[in-house]
């Protein structure tokens, strides 16, 4: 009850709903990451055993290790992701409830700065934003671990070739900023032009009988063609810098890891 009002807050009470899960989301993914980085120190042993450089007894069991790792880390990730995602629903039906119920509860007056396109749009894009943030938490939420941990083992193993993967992947945080910055605005472009395009074609319909009775079909298409082409051009925008994005993302750590050990091997280090 305090959080209704003039005085309430929607992040408080949409933080209330999924603080909880986001907390476990972040300790469970955490134990997830430091689980996967410890395979390649078990599998180092598992080939130190295959070459003969330690027993066979701990080759079996580093291959036993990996498996109860790999299997753990796995249902850990699917646990986690089942948390955000019911959370996320939960939090996604009561905001698109409330979307739908505060209209109502308003005068005349108070609906005048709210257009049927935006009301639409907070309850078919907006509300649905708690359910892709949710989805990715996992993701941000095991970040610190494997930043952290590689930053200061890494180094011990490789010396000073990793400097040039963490450059590559500083680089490529930098650039996908940038280039997140510009998806974002894109987005708020189509979205203002789907508020505009939604709210058209809402008069068209509210006024059906006038324009057929006198032949305006014609018109009125015309006009929402031209809202919905600013709006294709804003989403195409949108998809290219999200591709882009993506490609950077994906592709320039990739690139940065091949130069590093290429570098380690070509200063005469073993691999």
């Amino acid at each position: 009850e305090r959080k209704r009002g003039p005085g309430g807050s929607l992040s408080r009470v949409c933080m209330q709903m999924m603080g909880r899960a986001l907390g476990m989301c972040l300790l469970i993914m955490n134990v997830q990451a430091l689980l996967l980085m410890a395979g390649p120190l078990m599998v180092g042993q598992l080939v130190k055993s295959i070459q003969g450089a330690a027993s066979p007894g701990v080759g079996f069991l580093m291959c036993f290790l990996l498996t109860a790792t790999t299997a753990s880390a796995s249902i850990l990730q699917q646990g986690s992701w089942h948390i955000c995602s019911r959370s996320a629903r939960q939090c996604w039906l009561a905001l698109t409830g409330l979307i739908f119920e505060k209209p109502a509860r308003l005068s005349s007056a108070g609906r005048s700065d709210l257009t049927e396109g935006e009301l639409v749009n907070m309850m078919a894009v907006d509300a649905q934003q708690v359910l892709q943030f949710m989805q990715f938490f996992a993701i941000f939420a095991c970040a610190p671990s494997y930043i952290l941990v590689p930053t200061i083992i890494v180094p011990i193993f490789i010396g000073w070739p990793y400097i040039i993967g963490l450059a590559v992947f500083a680089a490529t945080s930098f650039v996908c900023d940038r280039i997140a910055l510009q998806v974002k605005t894109y987005q708020g472009l189509k979205l203002r032009a789907a508020d505009k395009r939604n709210a058209r074609l809402n008069e068209s319909f509210q006024g059906i009988r006038t324009v057929k009775l006198n032949g305006w079909e014609g018109l009125m298409e015309e006009r929402i063609e031209d809202e919905r082409k600013e709006e294709m051009v804003a989403l195409k925008k949108f998809h290219i810098m999200q591709s882009a994005q993506q490609a950077v993302s994906f592709g320039a750590p990739t690139i940065g890891v091949v130069v590093t050990f290429i570098i380690y091997g070509a200063v005469g280090s073993d691999f």
